[in-house]
């Protein structure tokens, strides 16, 4: 097993363990024993890769790669995005049941708030977060002597609201000039929350559900639940979405953005002409107005650069590429989809103009004939089945309900086409599959 980190694109460690004799259809373990400590802010990437001296079969899921962000002031296991959703309805489903994070304090810090992505079930909204549900943020301590966790500092009670749901809610604590000075120690950063059932609820009525991020691994345990017994609590497998916000700073607030795009398939078909035409990127740093500088190619290969200083850390960005700051022949004509991206400290994008698709500065081909889609609902895995009366490209995608894509392929020139599409590592809800101009809702239970 070989294991390299990068921080900012920079590789900062690179370790291989002793190889171990494994037999077919058995399981053992190896071991890397040269420990990395991230001690500064950035970007990290963890690619572990396991080798062989056979000829592997199936050589691209040999590897895995995971991403964190050691920053200033938020404090936090999960992304951004959620993926699935967690409560207590499972266990017990009273009103004034708590979720949280355990989080293992290093060094005195203060603490300044709570951050929870609320979030309704779009497959089962009656069952999830209702406008007019309680919820209070609070920080636990962990009892050195019986190692059980008790309350320490509480936010105010707040009812959701409409706006609060499928988005991050942070509530200050109440600070009482001792207990937001936190010591080196375990916490829990948690959510107590009352769906106005009672005790012992029906969870089909009353349900409180906070986002879940499935996106990124770790030991179980990091999740926990209380039922109402003083310090005690249990663990969830789901990784709940809250951020302890910390009073700290020293991170940067400002980076810069790398705009990198392959122009060679406009180029090839002579849409775009390098040393005539340019290729520039407008979105909501610059208003849409195409105020950016043009990209440039130095090198001569096609791919086109663009560095922009002044970007706010943690800021979620739409762009586009255009040729000669022409909206008509962008890519995406017909006002979208835009592009997304979220800042962090280290942003170098590598993007394809219009995606590769060839039918740049036009809109895309519509669907001529019939699409399939089935099982649905599904557990899962869906089958799709396109036919067309002529051969045309497909764009296919699959987005969830907060729009995010977590599945594209394109396919060329095609008059029919069938594939298997694998959405159960994203866990159960609602999506869009789209194909060229049709949309088709997809559950997955």
């Amino acid at each position: 097993m070989n294991v390299e980190i990068f921080k900012n694109g920079t590789s900062v460690y690179n370790e291989t363990s002793e190889s171990v004799s494994v037999w077919p259809l058995d399981r053992d373990t190896v071991a890397v024993t040269t420990p990395y400590v991230a001690d500064d802010y950035g970007d990290y990437k963890v690619v572990m890769t396991a080798m062989q001296e056979q000829e592997d079969g199936v050589p691209e899921n040999n590897v895995y790669t995971d991403t964190f962000h050691v920053n200033d002031s938020i404090f936090s296991y999960s992304d951004f995005k959620p993926e699935s959703h967690v409560s207590t309805a499972g266990h017990g489903n009273n009103d004034g049941d708590a979720c949280g994070i355990k989080i293992d304090i290093k060094e005195e810090c203060e603490v300044n708030s709570i951050s929870v992505f609320i979030k309704q079930r779009a497959e089962n909204p009656i069952a999830s977060t209702q406008p007019g549900m309680g919820f209070q943020y609070w920080v636990y301590f962990q009892d050195p002597e019986d190692l059980n966790f008790y309350p320490l500092i509480p936010s105010e009670f707040t009812e959701v609201e409409e706006e609060m749901i499928n988005t991050w809610v942070t509530l200050p604590l109440e600070k009482d000039g001792e207990s937001e000075f936190l010591t080196p120690g375990s916490y829990i950063a948690g959510i107590q929350t009352y769906h106005n059932g009672g005790a012992g609820a029906d969870n089909n009525f009353f349900r409180f559900t906070i986002g879940a991020d499935q996106s990124h691994h770790y030991n179980p345990g990091k999740t926990v639940y209380n039922l109402g017994e003083e310090g005690v609590w249990n663990n969830l497998e789901e990784m709940g979405m809250i951020q302890l916000n910390l009073n700290y700073a020293g991170g940067p607030s400002e980076v810069d953005v790398v705009f990198n795009v392959d122009m060679t398939l406009p180029i090839a078909e002579g849409i775009f002409v390098p040393g005539t035409d340019f290729v520039d990127v407008a979105g909501s740093f610059n208003g849409w107005d195409g105020a950016g500088s043009h990209l440039e190619d130095a090198d001569g290969d096609g791919i086109y650069t663009l560095s922009i200083p002044g970007f706010k850390a943690w800021e979620n960005l739409e762009y586009k590429y255009r040729i000669n700051g022409n909206w008509d022949t962008s890519e995406f004509p017909s006002g979208g989809p835009n592009r997304m991206y979220s800042t962090s400290f280290y942003n170098m994008l590598d993007d394809i103009y219009n995606d590769g698709m060839s039918t740049v500065g036009v809109d895309i081909n519509a669907l001529t004939a019939s699409m399939r889609v089935y099982p649905n609902p599904s557990k899962g895995i869906v089958n799709l089945e396109v036919t067309n009366t002529r051969a045309i490209d497909l764009i296919i995608s699959v987005s969830n309900i907060q729009g995010q894509e977590v599945y594209r392929n394109i396919v060329k020139s095609v008059i029919s086409h069938n594939e298997n599409i694998d959405l159960s590592e994203y866990g159960q809800g609602l999506y869009f599959l789209k194909v060229n101009d049709k949309v088709t809702k997809l559950i997955v239970k």
